[in-house]
């Protein structure tokens, strides 16, 4: 990483150029300060901008020393400014840095299934290949999963936690989004039932996912039971085994 400090003079400035570097200044004035990311970037912006400079003002035999000072004034002011703005993209970049989210220890647990599983499904014909995808968005707070990507019946699952504890939004193909929360876990199980609050479906009346159940058999085999509800009432639902793939 290259970087260069530089002065704005107020009366009187000492000032250099680093051949590789670029361009150092002190001034008994007020100092701005600044970095650039490559020695290449920093040289490019001297030769354009003193270029650009020297055309507003032409070398003269005849020039007075008044005007020469000038003339190097407007270059280093110039070239002060090139490299504010050349510092501005790395400095943002750093600013908005930081650590993925690490949260409760269920969705700690369903972060580790990101990546690709494929399996069977009870639902439609019997033993048919499925395939669901996990991955991780929003610095690592929640957890997509996408169910059968590609086809008609694509639908996506939304995990996060909420208030410390981990909850879910299923976007289904019924047309609703039932909102679930952890009813209980265990070292094999986790289960999310539907929210008594925050839902805009009436549990009595429309149909919808109502719970679903995630077993995690090993690291790289699990079962998903969906439950649906249909008029306040258990009408069946949906069972997934899925094997990793990657």
């Amino acid at each position: 990483m290259y970087s260069t400090t530089f002065g704005i003079k107020h009366k009187r400035t000492q000032n250099r150029v680093c051949a590789d570097i670029g361009y150092e200044g002190k001034a008994d004035g007020r100092f701005l300060t600044g970095k650039v990311s490559s020695a290449k970037t920093l040289q490019l912006c001297i030769l354009t901008f003193k270029k650009k400079a020297r055309s507003y003002f032409p070398e003269s035999n005849h020039a007075s020393k008044g005007s020469k000072k000038m003339k190097k004034a407007a270059l280093l002011l110039v070239a002060t400014i090139c490299f504010l703005l050349a510092g501005l993209p790395a400095a943002h970049a750093g600013e908005h840095k930081c650590a993925l989210y690490t949260g409760s220890t269920e969705f700690e647990r369903m972060k580790q299934l990101v990546g690709v599983w494929e399996g069977t499904s009870d639902m439609g014909k019997e033993g048919e290949k499925v395939r669901v995808e996990y991955r991780l968005s929003a610095g690592g707070s929640a957890l997509i999963e996408t169910l059968f990507p590609g086809s008609d019946e694509e639908m996506i699952s939304v995990y996060h936690d909420q208030k410390g504890k981990l909850a879910m939004t299923h976007y289904c193909m019924e047309g609703n989004q039932p909102r679930m929360t952890l009813g209980n876990a265990d070292a094999q199980t986790i289960q999310l039932v539907f929210a008594s609050e925050g839902n805009e479906i009436d549990p009595a009346k429309e149909k919808h996912m109502h719970a679903v159940r995630i077993t995690f058999t090993d690291n790289d085999h699990i079962i998903q039971k969906w439950t649906l509800f249909d008029k306040g009432k258990d009408v069946g639902g949906v069972t997934l085994k899925l094997a990793r793939v990657h």
